[in-house]
């Protein structure tokens, strides 16, 4: 159950938050590969990738912080 929702939530971020910009990479590649904290910190690079805001509608799950560097290119 923790992976399909792992996965559902990851499902959500590429394709729903960052459907019109230029996703390059999600990093770590296997997060969900043996995840046992339920815990995530994804890393997401794409062009001006930063201009967006993610937001997520999830039952269960919560987005505790969005980090945002000096590069435009990173989330």
């Amino acid at each position: 159950m923790m992976r399909f929702r792992m996965l559902f939530l990851f499902c959500l971020i590429v394709f729903g938050l960052f459907a019109q910009q230029s996703l390059e990479r999600v990093e770590p590649p296997f997060w969900w590969a043996g995840m046992h904290n339920p815990e995530l910190q994804l890393l997401v690079h794409g062009d001006n990738i930063a201009e967006l805001t993610p937001r997520l509608d999830v039952e269960g799950v919560t987005l505790r912080q969005t980090i945002k560097v000096a590069n435009p290119n990173y989330l």
